[in-house]
């Protein structure tokens, strides 16, 4: 970590609302007993957090831009190692085992530092049940 981190903070008494701030300050030491560091950043209130209230903070270490990220759900390890699902797109139906590089986990969604490309399409909701060349039947069940 270092000063001018950007932080989310959001606390339990406003949940959703998320206050923007930077690192202003690290102390030095690290507590012995909880191996915690003690990082400052100012914040105004954003009107009803209350004092001695619990906050929960997010430090953004590292931004990759154009970054490919799937559900989290969509990795599984097979022999081959870590694998997505690829729709086919030369067979109507049909998937294709495409071996990836994962990254950094966040919030339910994983990186895919090699194997993908955007636009790219994979299954999600089951893929730990598919092999390679399985037959899917494709719902949007979203709006």
């Amino acid at each position: 970590m270092r000063e001018g981190q950007l932080v989310y903070l959001e606390s339990p008494i406003a949940p959703g609302q998320i206050v923007e701030a930077r690192i202003d300050q690290i102390r030095p030491q690290i507590g012995a007993m909880s191996r915690a560091l003690v990082v400052i950043a100012r914040v105004e209130n954003p009107g009803n957090w209350r004092p001695e209230a619990t906050v929960e903070a997010r430090v953004v270490v590292e931004q990759r831009h154009n970054a490919v990220v799937v559900p989290l759900i969509s990795v599984v390890t097979r022999p081959a190692g870590q694998v997505v699902y690829l729709l086919d797109s030369q067979v109507n139906g049909e998937v294709r085992q495409l071996i990836v590089e994962p990254g950094e986990r966040q919030d339910g969604w994983i990186e895919i530092r090699r194997g993908l490309k955007a636009g790219d399409k994979v299954v999600a909701d089951g893929a730990h049940y598919l092999s390679d060349g399985a037959g899917i039947d494709i719902r949007n069940d979203q709006p």
